[in-house]
């Protein structure tokens, strides 16, 4: 679908969505009680998803279970249930009217999305390098380029080590030994790793960031205790002059956004942002230039949307929503670039997470960019339609002035389009761009991915980390038969 297109579809639907009952057509009077019963409860946890987001089964089986919990209810089958609380928040009466609103108004099927514009195979400028295989079924969860070093970080989700080794897989790799999951690492005068010490939907706090002397190997637990952290970031948020810790503890049905104060003891005090699951990914940023450290999170996991943490000086913030996006959206990845050259940081969203249960392919899942407009005020003005897609790297890899985009997909049609498992959206100008991949792609399951000049040419290349967590191919979606734990996609530029 054409950009103009897409967007006009998008306005649409909003404020369709902010119409009164008596506006929308209801298949019954049930319906339209469902619905407004669904405004009420439902946006005090999260933005209200529509009926139409999901297909009549997804609902019934899945989400509405899932949702019956949060109020009080326990599925019995996907027409009983039975009270979980002693004080469910919304009477039984309520709960089957919401449950009817979004079954029968829902769709027997999404949207067709494999009739989008075809991929191109092959890759203008890039050179296909297989890495190494690091261990019998790759679960690589972590994947980075060290610039100081010139080494490949990679982390595999089945061993509690860090793999270091060359770009190309050509040399041995050395290892260390850390927690289980790596989920980041930031590498300056020593070595972080955070660990989500659990790798399936989990509350446990078995995540640790450890740091580790870049000479010894030797190791010093900074934080421990985690909840499932998936990213995180350091700063002096309160200017004392000692690095503090952000961290994303995405956990599960519970988790956290919170800033670790560094004191002068070398330990950590601990400050809550956000009380809630679904922290995926932070950015450190001056936002309203006023010389003082603010942070951008991207949360997921209910109430998704991209939040502003504005610092008032002392370490104190104040939270601004920036974007919210619907609770079945999936958002998963999130950049900041200036799109239009004005001086304003614009936002690239993925939308593409569809692991909660049975893939089912959305027509909403892609790559947003959101233009700033001042105030804390954004339009899309970007949508790459692309299934499943986990994570959107920019940047301009031909050095033809243009903005290109590299991203990879652990959810692809792989029936339709198996190519969309990493697309590379060639940038023409006027938000244009033009999809390509490579034959290896459909092979591999693309869980993360990094972009650096890692052979020193001076222009960017790319790699792709392959995680396949075992299950077949029909309960799964994953493909077989690619073995490598990344693939390096080296650009023929210079």
């Amino acid at each position: 679908m054409r950009p103009v297109v897409f967007l006009v579809c998008f306005l649409w639907l909003f404020f369709s969505n902010c119409l009164g009952p008596e506006k929308r057509k209801f298949t019954d009077t049930n319906s339209a009680q469902g619905f407004e019963l669904a405004q009420q409860y439902c946006q005090s946890c999260h933005l209200v998803p529509q009926a139409n987001d999901l297909d009549k089964a997804t609902w019934a089986n899945y989400v509405l279970p899932k949702m019956g919990l949060y109020l009080g209810y326990h599925s019995m089958g996907m027409n009983r249930y039975i009270t979980k609380t002693a004080k469910p928040i919304v009477s039984a009466e309520e709960w089957d009217k919401i449950r009817h609103y979004f079954i029968t108004e829902a769709p027997d099927q999404l949207a067709d999305t494999s009739n989008r514009k075809s991929i191109k195979t092959g890759l203008d400028g890039f050179e296909v390098l297989r890495g190494s295989q690091l261990t019998e079924q790759p679960l690589t969860t972590y994947i980075g380029y060290q610039e100081t070093t010139g080494q490949l970080l990679v982390g595999d989700g089945m061993k509690p080590a860090l793999f270091v080794t060359d770009p190309t897989g050509t040399s041995k790799p050395a290892t260390l030994s850390t927690g289980v999951g790596i989920s980041h690492i930031i590498a300056d005068s020593s070595l972080y790793v955070l660990t989500m010490g659990v790798l399936q939907p989990s509350d446990s706090r078995l995540g640790t960031l450890v740091k580790f002397d870049a000479l010894t190997g030797t190791g010093q637990t900074m934080l421990d205790s985690l909840q499932r952290p998936v990213h995180f970031v350091l700063e002096d948020l309160n200017q004392d002059g000692r690095k503090d810790i952000v961290v994303a503890e995405f956990g599960n049905q519970s988790g956290q956004l919170s800033w670790h104060e560094q004191t002068p003891q070398n330990t950590f005090l601990k400050h809550i942002l956000r009380a809630q699951p679904g922290a995926i990914r932070i950015i450190k940023t001056d936002w309203n230039k006023d010389g003082h450290p603010d942070i951008v999170v991207l949360m997921a996991q209910g109430d998704e949307g991209v939040f502003l943490y504005e610092n008032t000086g002392t370490g104190q913030f104040k939270e601004k929503v920036l974007l919210r996006f619907p609770a079945v959206h999936g958002s998963n990845y999130l950049e900041m670039l200036d799109y239009n050259q004005d001086g304003l940081p614009d936002l690239l969203v993925t939308n593409g997470d569809n692991g909660d249960y049975p893939p089912v392919m959305k027509p909403y899942h892609g790559i947003r960019i959101f233009q700033n407009l001042g105030n804390n005020k954004f339009e899309q003005v970007l949508f790459l339609p692309m299934n499943g897609v986990g994570k959107a790297m920019a940047a301009d890899f031909n050095q033809d002035g243009q903005l290109d985009i590299a991203a990879i997909s652990f959810f692809p049609d792989r029936v339709n389009s198996p190519d969309e498992a990493f697309v590379f959206w060639k940038g023409l100008g006027q938000g244009v761009f033009e999809p390509s991949s490579f034959p290896e792609a459909k092979n591999g399951n693309w869980l993360t991915m990094d972009r650096a000049d890692m052979d020193g040419d001076g222009d960017l290349d790319i790699v792709l980390g392959q995680a396949s967590f075992g299950l077949n191919e029909s309960g799964s979606g994953q493909a077989s038969g690619l073995k490598n734990s990344w693939i390096l996609l080296k650009n023929r530029l210079r």
